[in-house]
């Protein structure tokens, strides 16, 4: 009668443990800010087959915005999702060349894996990572050109539930892509601006929703 008691109280528990947070598909929206990280630019010109690097310019960007959605499925305390990124960041200056106008603009679609963490009282951390493509677009004076490169991220986020299927995100973003390059070509002469790997960092509030039976 005790072992019976003990086993039904278990069954109970697991039964709330699993109701706490909902599982199935869910779909989920993100906003917030975005930094990028200062970055080395390696500039390769070539004019009647003569070439000349400049190797001392700094990249160097505002604080932009970030919007990013997402669709996945979570089993257990695993979630898997494919995710559909835009970053934008207003140039500041490339130095020692001084300010000028421009932007990057990066759309980026990733495949992410995170592990959530029971809190308790309805709070949960994830933990993760994702990988995927990147494109990045490249619009200051003479430049207008994009670049298709390789990505990955790491993803930290508290969730709240608001309501069973409903929970309200804080998010944070670590976005590397490697060796994105741009090139101009001016009245014959062709400029290659060859970016060393761009680091992004993301802070995000969003809303998750849980398609569950």
């Amino acid at each position: 009668m005790v072992m019976r008691s003990a086993l039904l109280g278990t069954a109970c528990a697991l039964a709330l443990a699993g109701s706490a947070q909902a599982r199935g598909w869910y779909a989920g929206i993100d906003l917030g800010l975005s930094a990028v990280s200062d970055t080395d630019v390696h500039w390769v010109t070539t004019s009647a087959g003569l070439i000349g690097i400049d190797t001392g310019v700094v990249a160097r960007f505002e604080s932009g915005f970030v919007v990013l959605a997402a669709v996945g499925y979570a089993l257990q305390q695993w979630r898997i999702e494919g995710e559909l990124g835009w970053r934008s960041n207003d140039k500041d200056q490339f130095t020692p060349l001084g300010p000028s106008s421009g932007d990057l603009d990066e759309l980026t679609v990733m495949f992410n894996m995170t592990y959530d963490i029971p809190l308790g009282n309805g709070l949960n951390l994830a933990l993760g990572a994702g990988a995927g493509v990147d494109y990045a677009m490249l619009d200051i004076v003479n430049v207008d050109d994009g670049s298709f490169n390789f990505a990955y991220q790491g993803i930290a986020a508290l969730y709240y539930a608001v309501a069973p299927n409903v929970e309200l995100a804080l998010g944070y973003r670590y976005l590397h892509v490697l060796d994105p390059e741009f090139k101009d070509t001016t009245a014959g002469i062709t400029t290659y601006y060859d970016f060393e790997d761009i680091s992004k960092h993301a802070v995000t509030l969003g809303v998750r929703y849980t398609f569950a039976p």
